[in-house]
């Protein structure tokens, strides 16, 4: 009976995560040229709640690191993310100017005053201009990735589509019912211009364009004061890799599943772990932190002075150590063996500077190149108390 449950449920959450939001597609696309859609508000407002949520989900499931970070070698195709994370404000401000004229323009058209409506369908145009990038920057790894990546992809692109399309709906069906007022005449001739202009909906999608600057004119100032850049939309889709847009080129990838204090020291939250360069174990590129050097330093330390000691340590650690290193696939989990490990850190500091007569030579050395730990032998001047990680 269990097995009944855990198959229903199985496929109710296949129906609701992959096939509710390509069912909602097409209904959109089809509404979009049908005269009397079908229940064409209830299925927008399902389009942009669900759609929205969904895709913060997938995009958080997908644990995407900023260029700056290089991805590891854990398998599967795995890329930086589409966004730069420093500008994430940015883009979710221009989303939600982007939704509230949705919302003015599909639920209070006829409450609106020409000019408000053309401003709702300018702050639309926002929003879709926003989702066009957001498709162009991810659609082209649709050509070079496949399985289950291509459609994680693919449904990262499926709600600013849809955002396009309900906008475009709501816009339409809104100037069609919008009703005609007569042009007033004003003494300036050029208010009795605009009031003309205005009367007509035709013109209002042209007008809508020109509305546009000002409105992203205010948005600038306003992201400008709270530290953003004035091109921060365009800098947001150029400053990545791996993508369309990118303008960047991320370090390359490091091997993290053979020791895992290096997989926290790359998994985990850079402000808790805090890594601090490049170093290199056994051929492969990883990140180092204190933490990982300071263990590292300590082992050392004890396979020169107590050999059987270093061996029974290695033999534990190898024991526990590779098994626990596969399960840390998040950042919260990296971050969770970190804190554990604080107090072993300490130990082995505490060690070190009873032990060692110089400690933090030794951990500094920890995982640098042969050439650069004998460059820095000659900036010292002496071989003295200077040791060289074999990790």
């Amino acid at each position: 009976m269990s097995n009944v449950y855990s198959g229903l449920i199985l496929l109710l959450m296949t129906l609701f995560f992959l096939v509710w939001p390509l069912a909602l597609t097409v209904i959109n696309i089809i509404n979009l040229f049908l005269k009397k859609p079908i229940h064409a508000a209830g299925f927008e407002i399902a389009t942009l709640s669900c759609g929205s949520i969904m895709t913060a989900l997938l995009y958080g499931l997908l644990d995407f690191q900023d260029y700056e970070t290089p991805i590891n070698l854990w398998g599967g195709t795995q890329v930086h993310a589409p966004v730069a994370s420093w500008y994430l404000w940015t883009v979710l401000l221009l989303g939600a100017v982007g939704l509230i004229g949705y919302i003015m323009v599909r639920f209070c058209h006829s409450k609106l005053p020409p000019l408000a409506f053309v401003l709702g369908i300018a702050m639309m145009m926002a929003g879709c201009m926003e989702c066009i990038l957001w498709i162009v920057q991810i659609a082209g790894r649709l050509v070079e990735t496949a399985g289950d990546d291509m459609f994680a992809i693919f449904y990262l692109c499926l709600f600013p589509a849809n955002f396009i399309l309900c906008c475009l709906s709501a816009s339409l069906r809104a100037i069609r019912a919008y009703p005609v007022w007569p042009a007033k005449q004003y003494g300036n001739p050029f208010v009795s211009r605009c009031a003309s202009l205005l009367s007509r909906s035709r013109h209002w999608p042209w007008l809508a364009v020109l509305a546009m600057v000002p409105i992203l004119l205010l948005l600038t100032l306003i992201l400008v004061l709270f530290g953003q850049a004035p091109d921060a939309v365009i800098r947001a889709f150029t400053q990545t890799s791996d993508w369309t847009l990118s303008q960047q080129i991320s370090p390359p990838p490091v091997q993290i599943d053979t020791h895992y204090l290096c997989t926290v020291s790359l998994r985990g939250h850079r402000k808790l772990v805090r890594p601090t360069r490049y170093g290199i174990r056994r051929g492969e590129r990883i990140i180092v932190n204190r933490q990982l050097c300071v263990a590292n330093a300590f082992e050392q330390l004890i396979q020169e002075r107590t050999p059987r000691f270093h061996r029974l340590v290695r033999h534990v650690y190898d024991t526990y150590g590779y098994p626990i290193s596969r399960h840390i696939k998040t950042a919260l989990a990296a971050d969770v063996v970190y804190l554990i490990m604080k107090p072993l850190e300490w130990l082995f500091l505490a060690v070190l500077y009873l032990f060692d007569l110089k400690p933090e030579n030794r951990i500094a050395l920890q995982y640098l190149p042969m050439r650069e730990v004998e460059s820095l032998k000659k900036q010292v001047g002496s071989n003295k108390d200077m040791h060289i990680s074999r990790g």
